[in-house]
């Protein structure tokens, strides 16, 4: 998708393996604006695998200006018993600071919600910081609204760890 503003040609594409370099850059400077530097596990290598590997675990759309990566949305697939459909699951979705406020994120969410629709997804679903509340602002501009009836839970770390060791009476049948 190419689209022509007055200052810019904005170009949106799906990354391929050569971007590794600049969705890990963008990645990196979400996670230190959002205050989580020392939580990203992602690095060039894992991103490779992951995203450009044998079995993809995830899509990446870049956004350009002018041939220069100015932003990226990063989701996955996911499926949703309740509407016997596949949905896609935002993970990342970033523009830098300098190219903010030029419709570039609201571009990147309606590509994503095309691929949604051309794939016979039912919704897109993401999650956002309490905290950023320009993101938020943004978000419910483009319609999203906050599912007050679900809440986002997390097992991670030593929790993980301890659930993955809990005693439990079940037994499984090893022999089938």
């Amino acid at each position: 998708m190419s689209l022509k503003s007055g200052d810019f040609n904005l170009t949106i594409r799906m990354a391929h393996e050569g971007d590794v370099p600049a969705v890990f850059f963008m990645l990196h400077e979400s996670a230190i604006a959002q205050g989580g530097e020392d939580e990203l596990c992602a690095n060039p290598f894992n991103l490779r695998e992951d995203g450009f590997g044998r079995e993809p675990r995830f899509r990446c759309l870049l956004a350009e200006v002018d041939g220069k990566p100015v932003g990226l949305i990063l989701y996955f697939v996911v499926y949703s018993t309740w509407s016997s459909r596949n949905g896609l699951c935002i993970e990342d979705l970033y523009v830098t600071p300098q190219s903010r406020r030029q419709g570039i994120g609201r571009a990147l969410m309606s590509e994503v919600a095309r691929n949604a629709i051309e794939t016979g997804c039912r919704y897109i679903q993401w999650a956002a910081l309490r905290t950023n509340n320009s993101a938020l602002r943004f978000y419910e501009s483009i319609g999203a609204r906050t599912l007050s009836e679900w809440m986002l839970l997390r097992v991670h770390g030593e929790e993980l760890n301890r659930l993955s060791k809990a005693p439990t009476n079940f037994r499984p049948n090893r022999n089938e």
